[in-house]
């Protein structure tokens, strides 16, 4: 039987909330999932200029959070509602919606530090009569846990056949997953991407869709080798970034380095984020690097990434998730969509594609009784086909 939901995705490398149309079902007794569309919803120019504010105040002391946890509550229900017109579902075409529990929860962010505790699904829930399934984050001791795993649970969900691939996620963090037939799928802890190249971008305006602004700024500047080199020496320290003031962070960053313009400081760090990649990929068996590569999430199309990949990984083909019927934009929200579908269908997979968790998946907020009544016939039939 196949079922309806909706995914929704909101991070620090994304100005709204993206919302993604999920179809779920069982074939050859294996999860399936079917994209069907995906809309966004930008945030408004006030909420997003307050996430991108620098200061020595925590952002959940000042008075205009309560007015942001409000205006995002309002950006996920519009979302959803965009969704479910533009797909033309009436109020009962979909089961329930999904997102993760807490806002931004896995991002590496310094602007959303504010919100580690707080999400949007109790109030989508009411807003919309949506069950909601609030997905929990993962935790540093569950290595390859299903949370950990969401992009090779999607992909596997999205392609009926079985195949080696490496995901190269561009959002917030960077997230590597990789999988060879056969083999448990491995997962790299998550590196900064967007969190780090935001230290160097400044608010103003909703970009264009379609348009990456870190990128369309980078690529009117150069790389600064010796910026560059100190990073380089610095390691892996700018990881702890969200524990410190932004202000002191990027002084230690650019140390005695002479000022520099923003189009430089991005053009530079934009290497920099490619390094790393380099560095994780290099921690990877050579077995699990002979698949296909996709590039994933709201940076994939970032053209000067994609270009900087060629150029280091010269013969290689890096496609994006748009060949699996997938926009690289909405990816984030699908795989939020098909780990709400997994959570609901009681977590009954192969063996060996979906290595099951030593925690819940989701905690679940009730929406209306027509939903609330489908949720329950979702979880009773997983859990009839697993005993």
């Amino acid at each position: 039987m196949k079922r309806l939901l909706l995914g929704l995705h909101a991070g620090c490398s994304e100005a709204g909330v993206h919302g993604a149309l999920v179809e779920m079902g069982v074939e050859d007794q294996a999860h399936r999932a079917r994209f069907h569309l995906g809309m966004f919803q930008p945030f408004t120019v006030e909420l997003q200029n307050w996430l991108s504010r620098s200061g020595d105040k925590p952002p959940r002391e000042t008075r205009f959070f309560p007015t942001a946890c409000a205006i995002i509550e309002e950006e996920f229900s519009k979302a959803t509602q965009a969704v479910m017109r533009e797909s033309k579902l009436g109020p009962g075409g979909a089961a329930a919606a999904a997102c993760d529990e807490y806002f931004a929860g896995a991002e590496q962010s310094l602007k959303f530090q504010a919100f580690q505790d707080w999400g949007p699904g109790f109030s989508l829930a009411r807003q919309t009569g949506l069950t909601v399934a609030a997905l929990h984050p993962s935790k540093n001791n569950q290595k390859n846990s299903c949370h950990d795993l969401r992009d090779f649970h999607a992909l596997r969900a999205a392609s009926p056949h079985d195949f080696p691939f490496l995901i190269l996620n561009l959002g917030g963090s960077i997230r590597l997953t990789a999988y060879v037939p056969g083999r448990e799928a491995i997962t790299l802890p998550e590196a900064p991407c967007g969190s780090f190249l935001e230290l160097f971008s400044s608010p103003g305006g909703l970009p264009s869709p379609g348009v990456d602004p870190l990128a369309k700024k980078a690529v009117q500047g150069k790389c600064k080798e010796d910026l560059l080199t100190r990073w380089r020496n610095l390691g892996q320290a700018w990881l702890q970034a969200p524990g410190k003031n932004p202000a002191e962070y990027l002084a230690s960053l650019l140390g005695t380095a002479p000022a520099l313009e923003a189009p430089d400081l991005l053009c530079t760090a934009h290497y920099f984020v490619v390094d790393t990649i380099l560095a994780m990929l290099g921690k990877l068996p050579k077995e699990f690097l002979e698949g296909r590569w996709f590039l994933t999430g709201p940076h994939g199309r970032n053209g000067l990434f994609r270009q900087l990949l060629a150029m280091v990984f010269s013969g290689r083909k890096l496609e994006l998730s748009d060949t699996l019927g997938i926009p690289a934009p909405s990816w984030d929200a699908f795989t939020r969509g098909v780990l709400g579908g997994l959570a609901l269908g009681a977590l009954a997979p192969l063996p060996g594609y979906f290595p099951r968790s030593n925690s819940p998946l989701a905690a679940f907020h009730p929406g209306g009784p027509v939903s609330w009544s489908r949720c329950l016939d979702w979880m009773n039939q997983g859990l009839a086909a697993s005993a």
